[in-house]
């Protein structure tokens, strides 16, 4: 399997991050106090296999619409 790659990240307190995470892998993200751990986790992570899962089956196809009734 080919790693997550993550290249020349910039948000917050990550300064042009550049690294691989392994597919299959149980991964730690460890660090000292404002080191950038959650936006890592939250912003890039989450928020990018979020977009791809997204586009993946569709995600707007299973949003609900309000209907106006009148």
């Amino acid at each position: 399997m080919k790693p997550i790659c993550i290249r020349g990240a910039r948000l917050h307190n990550l300064k042009s991050l550049t690294m691989e995470i392994p597919k299959g892998r149980f991964v730690v993200i460890t660090g000292v106090s404002c080191s950038g751990k959650s936006t890592l986790a939250y912003d890039f992570l989450y928020r990018e296999g979020r977009r791809r899962y997204d586009l993946a089956v569709g995600a707007a196809h299973f949003r609900k619409r309000t209907v106006s009734t009148k």
